[in-house]
């Protein structure tokens, strides 16, 4: 998404960082549509008498367990909050300083420490209305003339509605007056330059040491399709430029000079006003003060963020490419070779570039060895950060050659820009470096991470539950005053375990639903916590349930983090776990075995992501459509919450103002609607990844009250192979055992889901899922149902309804046939579907899903049996997505000569690890439609009016540019990660050593 559309977003909705989370949502879940005829909104009876919210003010789940970055950020002026800010600068002789706010207003306040007001000094929109012929768009960017003391003139970028109006976007110098407190006469303006306004206007203004005013500016496009008017190779056109002028004799007859040395004055059709171009949107410019080197921070389009060390008669390469990305090399280009850009940020690391300031030597931030003083010869550092995420880095451009680039801090604000300025007591004088939070309206200040306070902060983050303030008594597991439990109707399945669940919210803060479902808006220091406990036999042969592991979410203002805390046999406290996670080796009873060995896996805090991620904000149980329960006479705070309306009444939520027509149910209660229950076990086990944007390669949607025809599960092709089903589909009504959904389901061997949480096939849902597709009704006629007992040769559709026969039949007759089935087949996939029967220590070992990559290199691997899975194995899924030669893929790379380009280490690890490293030809593109239809997949075609894209199931959607509201890069590749978890270790080094034969 542009740098402007979202500044656009931001300021007419007027959103904060707490709204979105630092990132704009692109899922609209559908409303659901069955009748219920209560409305969560609707208050409690009389006879219900709810405990009042009492305030949680034991929470100590702040900061982090981790060493923070080396610099944090402070607000400053406190007292002042501004509407959408986009630059604060000193004003030299006035003591005063000024902030620019987007809609036109230009406000001054007295330079002390603790600023309790502000005055407004021009207000340009204002004096636009006067006028009655103009309506501003936005206000870019300010700068003082080098004589601004003595004639008080100061330079802005502004831009009026609508697009594309010839002269739209203008430069400006207006003369600020000499009084106590100053004010602009807007009769002062003067107009400098213009060019047409558009979607990317740029744009920055900066003075050199030679009194000459650099601009930046952009290529004038909506991001789709990109720059389209060709103007940044276009040396007749101001757009897509620097342009280097003089303003020093300004008047209205000639408001400006060109100055004799630009490179472009003596050629024919070109503007002379241009200095460098090849630019997309230069947004923020700065001068080295050291070298006098113009530095332009470029907010990319599609694939990474751009910073520029100018260049006299540079091309700096954009349209016709996106720094190292090609984009459009067949249209006209500018003369000169392309330059590299200093910087280029990959979108994981930052995804709309903030420029940027450099750091004076006076600066507070030396102390901690962030700049050199200039007697080392040090010639300073680059600041920069990101508007969507709120990092910051710091770059080391000491040398002509690759610039050193470090992340300095996590702030969680939207940057629009930094400052160097001199705050007045509290530093003595020293340069401070500010930065500019566009969505929250502050002013902040970058300081050295504190060198005992960081140790205080991380030592004191809560290494054990008990120190977290959520309990007041881990015996019972009793919630401290103002934590909350609550119990929704669908859970998550964990093989098995249950979870008590509480919620806290610090303060009076309230959790509010907006009018769809997965938009919620939490306020910060939000905490849930999920205590899961399991049926253990102990040494001395005693079944008992015990504790294992309690997670935690808390947000943080911008993100939630995740934490895992380990419960001791003692079943006293919890001990924080790892940030890679952690096993626990337990003896656990079993229907089918009487008891087995399980392990319980911890899982890292990236793997607690991989549901919890943009469009699965907070709990995924705890919502209005899942807390639908028959409120009780007496629920308080220590019994919990069944219903949303409980959660208003006691002061935790804010009403959920729309109709819930589909309430969710339980999944495993017999009484309620066989689909609502089939439905409500997908959304907790599978719609976090099932669903547009969730990061799942397959095309299924299964989130809650999307209707079955838009599922995409209804006789739809499996992507990922069939695996040796008959005539396969992702659900085939009637026939659960020729459906794909099913046997993942019901296997524990290739193709097995979920891939996390739960570790062996939940019978329950199972049977649940079973019923619910036979009950549905069949495009065909019903196909017999016999079982033939062929063991070694049966084909996998038999052995599906053999399993079936055998969940529902008692485990001491099933235990015998399913070790027999096991035993005799030759089919991977049929032996999946027994070996829930057989002993952990005799099934085949697997890769798993924390695989030993050292353990797994070192197995010789061979490549013939490896070429055999490859081709002919029904578990193999490779072979959907890539081919071995040839140039048309369906939705992976070609493998041919993949033995050259990679070796056996880097083979393994895209196996394990598909998302590390993406080429850019395949990364994953999301659209979202001005519909509110959301595709993912690959970008196969484009051209000026639309775009294909190939999803993962293999079908191309055709989509006009004209209907394209927003799109993103992922950093999921297609290629879902843990396809090798069901491998054993032996046919993964084989399919490795047959991978580096092919050369």
């Amino acid at each position: 998404m542009s740098r402007d559309l979202l500044l656009s977003i931001v300021f007419v909705l007027g959103l904060s960082v707490t709204l979105t989370h630092g990132r704009a949502r692109a899922d609209q879940p559908a409303d659901t549509a069955a009748a219920n005829d209560r409305s969560v909104d609707g208050k409690a009876s009389e006879s219900q008498v709810l405990a009042q919210r009492l305030p949680w003010t034991q929470s100590r789940l702040q900061g982090s367990p981790d060493p923070p970055l080396p610099f944090q950020t402070q607000r400053v002026f406190p007292k002042l909050t501004f509407q959408s800010p986009m630059k604060i600068i000193d004003l030299p002789g006035r003591n005063r300083r000024l902030v620019l706010e987007r809609a036109g207003r230009m406000v001054t306040f007295d330079s002390v420490d603790d600023p309790d007001t502000f005055d407004v000094a021009l207000d340009l929109q204002a004096h636009l209305d006067v006028n009655g012929d103009e309506r501003i768009a936005s206000i870019r960017d300010m700068t003082l003339d080098p004589n601004f003391p003595d004639n008080g003139y100061l330079y802005c970028v502004w831009a009026i509605q609508p697009h594309e109006v010839d002269g739209g976007t203008r430069v400006s110098r207006y003369q600020l007056d000499d009084q106590q407190v100053p004010s602009i006469d807007p009769e002062t303006r003067l107009d400098i330059i213009s060019y047409p306004s558009g979607d990317h206007i740029g744009a920055s203004l900066c003075f050199a040491d030679d009194g000459l005013l650099w601009i930046t500016t952009g290529d004038g496009s909506l991001p789709f399709p990109p720059d389209i008017h060709k103007t940044a190779q276009n040396l007749g056109d101001l757009r897509g430029k620097v342009l280097r002028i003089d303003v020093r004799d300004a008047t209205v007859d000639q408001p400006y000079q060109v100055p004799a040395e630009n490179p472009f004055v003596d050629l024919a059709g070109a503007r002379p006003e241009v200095y460098a171009f090849g630019i997309r949107n230069g947004f923020r410019s700065a001068i080295d003060p050291s070298t006098q080197d113009l530095w332009v921070a470029d907010v990319g389009w599609e694939r990474c963020e751009l910073i520029h060390r100018i260049q006299k008669g540079g091309n700096h390469g954009w349209s016709l490419v996106e720094g190292p990305f090609p984009v459009d090399p067949d249209q006209p280009a500018g003369p000169g070779e392309i330059i590299e850009p200093a910087i280029v940020m990959q979108r994981n690391e930052a995804q709309s570039v903030t420029g940027g300031v450099f750091v004076p030597a006076s600066s507070n931030l030396n102390p901690a060895g962030f700049a050199d003083e200039p007697d080392a010869g040090h010639r300073g550092h680059y600041v920069f950060g990101c508007f969507m995420n709120g990092g910051i880095w710091t770059a080391d451009v000491s040398s002509d050659g690759n610039v050193e680039v470090t992340k300095a801090c996590e702030s969680g604000l939207r940057i629009i820009g930094f400052a160097n300025t001199t705050l007045n007591a509290s530093t003595s004088g020293r340069s401070d470096v500010l930065v500019v939070d566009y969505g929250g309206g502050g002013i902040y200040r970058m300081i050295p991470s504190d060198e005992s306070a960081t140790q205080f902060d991380v030592d004191q983050f809560p290494r054990r539950l008990s120190e977290t303030g959520l309990f007041s008594d881990l015996t019972t597991l009793s919630p401290n005053p103002g934590v909350a439990a609550y119990h929704p109707r669908a859970t998550m399945n964990r093989d098995g375990a249950s979870a008590q669940r509480v919620f806290g919210i610090p303060g009076d803060g309230k959790i509010a639903a907006r009018q769809r479902f997965g938009q919620y808006v939490y306020p910060e220091g939000t905490v849930f916590a999920n205590t899961i406990s399991r049926d253990v036999i102990t040494d001395g042969g005693v079944t008992k349930r015990v504790r294992v592991e309690t997670q935690i979410l808390a947000f943080d203002g911008l993100n939630w983090d995740p934490y895992s805390y380990r419960w001791d046999d003692e079943q006293q406290d919890a001990t924080l776990v790892d940030a890679t996670g952690d096993r626990r080796q337990l003896t656990v009873p079993d229907v089918r075995l009487g008891k087995r060995a399980y392990t319980h896996q911890f899982g890292s805090r990236s793997q607690c992501l991989v549901c919890h991620h943009v469009y699965n904000l907070g709990a995924l149980s705890f919502r209005p459509d899942n807390l639908t329960g028959t409120p009780t006479s007496a629920v308080g705070d220590s019994d919990g919450f069944d219903h949303w309306s409980q959660l208003v009444d006691a002061g935790y939520v804010e009403p959920f103002k729309a109709k819930i027509d589909l309430a969710m149910v339980n999944p495993h209660d017999p009484s309620a609607d066989l689909e609502l229950r089939a439905r409500s076990y997908l959304e907790m086990n599978c719609a976090a990844c099932h669903r547009p944007a969730g990061g799942s390669t397959a095309a299924i949607r299964v989130q809650w009250g999307n209707p079955m025809d838009q599922t995409e599960m209804l006789n739809a092709t499996p992507l990922q192979g069939g695996f040796g089903l008959d005539d396969p589909k992702v659900v085939v009504p009637g026939h659960p055992q020729r459906s794909v959904l099913m046997y993942r389901t019901a296997t524990l061997g290739p193709g097995r889901m979920p891939k996390l949480v739960a570790h062996e096939p939940d019978f329950a849902g199972a049977k649940l899922l079973w019923d619910w597709i036979e009950s549905m009704e069949p495009a065909e006629v019903p196909e017999p149902k016999f079982v033939d007992d062929d063991l070694a040769n049966s084909s996998l559709t038999n052995a599906m309804l053999k399993w079936n026969r055998l969940i529902r039949t008692d485990a001491s007759q099933s235990a015998p046939q399913a070790k027999a089935w096991y035993a005799a087949s030759r089919d991977p996939a049929v032996r999946g579907l027994f070996e829930s029967w057989i002993p952990v220590e005799q099934r085949h070992s697997r890769v798993g899903d924390a695989p030993d990559a050292e353990a797994l290199l070192a197995i010789q691997g061979d490549a013939d049996r490896g070429k055999l899975w490859f081709t002919q194995s029904s578990t193999a899924q490779c072979r959907g997505c890539h081919r071995i030669t040839g140039n048309d893929p369906l939705i992976g790379p070609s493998l041919e000569k993949v033995g050259t380009k990679f070796p056996p280490r880097d083979l393994l690890d895209q196996l394990l690890n598909p998302s590390r490293v993406i080429d850019p030809k395949w990364q994953t593109h999301l659209i979202l439609t001005v519909d509110g239809t959301v595709i993912t997949g690959l970008r196969i075609q484009e051209d000026a009016k639309q775009w294909t894209i190939r999803s993962a199931d293999g079908r191309d959607h055709v989509i006009l540019i004209d209907d394209i509201d927003s799109h993103q890069i992922q950093t999921q590749s297609l290629m879902p990660a843990g396809l090798c978890a069901s491998m054993t270790p032996n046919e993964l080094a084989d399919l490795v050593a047959f991978l580096s034969s092919l050369r």
